[in-house]
């Protein structure tokens, strides 16, 4: 589950969900996105739910993130922003035992992680 803006919402779902659909299809994931008003407590922001076994997952994601890269990055630094909500149940796995896994994470993908 990960958050969106509105814009960000269109750009995926495309016209008529064309777009949303077609990378559901390539990866073999459920992409589902919130109606806009549906947003997530305490944000503007709407919710997508990608579901699938690993494989399908890891693919899915692959091609949101591009897609949203090639859309949003023209003239841009070329650095994009994903929000990801997690369980707090989970969180501790993700940071790790002093913050192992998180910066693992962040030396292994260059991303920058705010946990």
């Amino acid at each position: 589950k990960f958050l969106l803006s509105n814009v960000c919402a269109g750009a995926i779902l495309g016209k008529n969900g064309s777009t949303c659909k077609k990378i559901g299809q390539r990866s073999a994931a459920q992409i589902r996105i919130s109606h806009p008003g549906q947003l997530f407590p305490g944000t503007r922001d709407r919710i997508c739910i990608v579901g699938g076994d690993k494989e399908s997952l890891g693919k899915c994601m692959e091609l949101l993130l591009k897609h949203m890269f090639d859309v949003f990055s023209h003239g841009f630094e070329k650095s994009l922003m994903i929000q990801l909500v997690v369980p707090n149940s989970a969180i501790s796995r993700i940071i790790g035992t002093g913050g192992r896994y998180v910066s693992q994470l962040r030396a292994a993908t260059g991303c920058c992680i705010n946990a």
